[in-house]
C-alpha cells in the first residue's frame, strides 16, 4: 500500500486544496449551504486524487471517488451522519490499493461493492453505537475542557454528531427577543460549562491553528505548502479545523497526539478567565469579531497558547521526527545523510539544491560541489531527490 508510506502528504494535499476553497465558498455564501457538503467534498475528493496520483489514470481516480461518493450517501441514508475525514482517507487508501491489484472493470466493481457493503455493515451499527453515546453525554458535557479535546478527535475520526448533540441539547435554549423567539448555542452563556465550550473554541480554531502554522510553514514546501495554508486559512476564518487535523496526522501522528491536550488547556484556559463568547456556527474568526468580549484577556491567552503549540510541536519535531511521515527509499536515506540530513536540505529549485548548513555535508560519501549554500550534485542524485524536496 505505497500510499502510505511514500509521499503521502502531497498525495493529499491537493485535493485538500480544493476542499479548503470549495468550503470557503459554501461558508462564505450561505445560500448554498448544505449539510455534510465537506464530507461529500472529502468522500469524492480524497479517492480520486490519491487514486490519480499514485497510479497516474484519472478514470480510475473518478470511479474510486464516485464509489466512496455512493458509500458515503448509503451510510448517511442508514445512520444521519456522513462518512468522517479521516474514514474518507482510509478509503482511499483502500481504492488505491484495490485499482493497483486489479483490472479497471474488476478493481471499480471490487471498490464500489466493499465500499456499499461496509457503509451497509456501519449504517446498520452507528445507531446503537449513538444510543451508547448519549449515555455519556451528560458526563462529558460537565467537563468542558474534556469534552472539548474529545469532541476535536471524535468529529476528526467519527463525525460532529457529539458536538451536535452537547451543543444543541444540553447548552441550547430558546430566549425572547423584540423580533421574536431565537435559539441556539451562541445564546446559551449563563453556564460556566457552556462558556467553557464556547469560548475554547476561538482558541482551538485561533491560537492552535496559528501555532501549528508557525512550526510547519518552514518544514514543508511546494503544494504541502499550498495546502497548510489552505486548510489554515479555512479554520481561522471559517472554523473548520478537520483538514487541518488530517494534516497533522499525514505529517506526523505524533502532532496530532500533542495537538489533543493543546485542545484541553484552551478550553480549560476559557473556563478559568470566565470567557463567554457565544457563536453560531464554528466559532470562526469573523465570529470572534462580532461576539468576542473581554479582548485584553483573549489576545494574551491566545497569544500565550499560539506560542505553547509553536514549541510543543517543535519538541515533537526533535522527539518523534519521522521524515515527515513519508518512507523514503535506501538510495534516498544514503543521500540525505551525506548530507547532513532532512532538516539541511533546504529546497530543490530549477535544478539546483540549496541547503541549511553546508559544513553537514560529508564530501567523502558524497560526490558534489558546494558554493556557499548551494550543492551541485549528479543528475540522476538530484533526480531522486526532485521528487520529494522540489519547490
Amino acid at each position: 500500500m505505497v500510499i502510505i508510506f511514500k509521499r503521502v502528504l502531497k498525495d493529499f494535499s491537493l485535493p485538500m486544496i480544493y476542499a479548503s476553497a470549495l468550503l470557503c465558498v459554501i461558508y462564505a455564501l450561505p445560500q448554498l449551504k448544505l449539510k455534510g457538503a465537506a464530507e461529500l467534498c472529502f468522500a469524492f475528493l480524497l479517492p480520486l486524487f490519491a487514486v490519480y496520483f499514485n497510479l497516474k489514470s484519472f478514470k480510475r481516480g473518478a470511479a474510486a471517488g464516485f464509489s466512496v461518493f455512493a458509500a458515503d450517501l448509503i451510510f448517511f441514508a442508514l445512520s444521519g451522519i456522513h462518512f468522517s475525514i479521516v474514514f474518507s482517507a482510509v478509503a482511499a487508501v483502500v481504492t488505491v490499493y484495490g485499482f493497483k491489484r486489479l483490472r479497471f472493470e474488476y478493481a471499480a466493481a471490487c471498490v464500489f461493492l466493499l465500499s456499499c457493503t461496509v457503509s451497509l455493515a456501519l449504517g446498520t451499527v452507528y445507531p446503537y453505537m449513538y444510543l451508547i453515546l448519549k449515555e455519556f453525554t451528560p458526563f462529558l458535557a460537565a467537563r468542558g475542557a474534556l469534552f472539548g479535546a474529545f469532541n476535536n478527535f471524535y468529529s476528526l475520526f467519527v463525525s460532529d454528531s457529539l458536538s451536535e448533540l452537547v451543543y444543541h441539547t444540553s447548552y441550547s435554549k430558546a430566549v425572547l427577543t423584540e423580533s421574536g423567539i431565537k435559539s441556539g448555542v451562541m445564546n446559551s452563556l449563563g453556564s460556566r460549562d457552556a462558556a467553557q465550550l464556547l469560548a475554547g473554541k476561538y482558541f482551538v480554531n485561533i491560537s492552535l491553528t496559528a501555532g501549528a502554522f508557525a512550526a510547519l510553514y518552514k518544514k514543508v514546501g511546494g503544494r504541502e505548502r499550498t495546502a497548510l495554508i489552505s486548510v489554515c486559512a479555512l479554520a481561522l476564518v471559517f472554523g473548520d479545523v478537520r483538514l487541518l487535523g488530517l494534516y497533522l496526522i499525514l505529517y506526523n501522528p505524533a502532532l496530532y497526539i500533542a495537538y489533543l491536550p493543546a485542545a484541553f488547556l484552551s478550553y480549560l484556559t476559557a473556563s478559568l478567565l470566565d470567557l463567554r463568547i457565544g457563536f453560531k456556527e464554528n466559532g470562526s474568526l469573523i465570529e470572534l469579531f462580532k461576539y468576542g468580549e473581554k479582548w485584553g484577556y483573549f489576545i494574551i491567552s491566545a497569544f500565550v497558547i499560539g506560542v505553547l503549540t509553536y514549541f510543543l510541536f517543535r519538541l515533537v519535531f526533535s522527539k518523534f521526527e519521522i521524515n515527515r511521515g513519508r518512507y523514503y527509499p535506501k538510495s534516498v536515506r544514503r543521500i540525505l545523510s551525506a548530507l547532513g540530513g532532512e532538516d539541511n536540505i533546504e529546497r530543490i529549485e530549477k535544478g539546483v539544491l540549496y541547503v541549511r548548513n553546508p559544513n553537514l555535508i560529508d564530501v567523502l560519501r558524497l560526490d558534489c560541489e558546494i558554493e556557499q549554500n548551494r550543492v551541485t550534485l549528479f543528475p540522476d542524485e538530484l533526480g531522486v531527490l526532485s521528487d520529494y524536496f522540489s519547490v
